[in-house]
């Protein structure tokens, strides 16, 4: 439900979007952690 919202805003929200594909099985922690560290900073 979160996650379809903020695609519907055009928000991105990787910790969440993570955290749903590792409950689903999708990646392991593993691979979201690894996912979420490689990402590029930006300023909030």
């Amino acid at each position: 439900m979160v996650l379809s919202i903020a695609k519907k805003n055009q928000i991105e929200m990787p910790i969440c979007e993570q955290v749903y594909q590792v409950t689903q099985g999708l990646v392991s922690p593993t691979e979201a952690v690894n996912h979420l560290m490689s990402r590029e900073q930006v300023n909030e």
